[in-house]
């Protein structure tokens, strides 16, 4: 009988704290099920930014491309000017 009252005893304490695991494991299911969903959503936007950060990239080349372009023509314009006005004396000279 006395056994029978200790497991009653140990039942009414242990019985809140099985409840209590039971909501935490489901807590914890609820936790993970979302950490994985949050991991799946940072992949997605994880990999856009490797696109957009290679598309910087090449943008950045071809804009440096094009700036040497630039360059280089603006020197040839100077040269032109620099003939053409060298040579405006050599008009009236003729």
């Amino acid at each position: 009988m006395r056994s029978i009252e200790d497991y009653a005893k140990a039942l009414k304490i242990v019985a809140p704290k099985r409840e209590k695991k039971a909501y935490a494991e489901a807590q914890l299911k609820k936790a993970i099920e979302y950490l994985n969903s949050l991991e799946a959503e940072f992949k997605v936007l994880a990999d856009r930014l490797a696109e957009l950060n290679e598309l910087h990239a090449q943008t950045n080349n071809e804009m440096l491309a094009y700036k040497r372009e630039l360059d280089e023509l603006q020197t040839k314009i100077d040269r032109g000017e620099k003939l053409v006005h060298g040579l405006s004396g050599e008009k009236a000279r003729w």
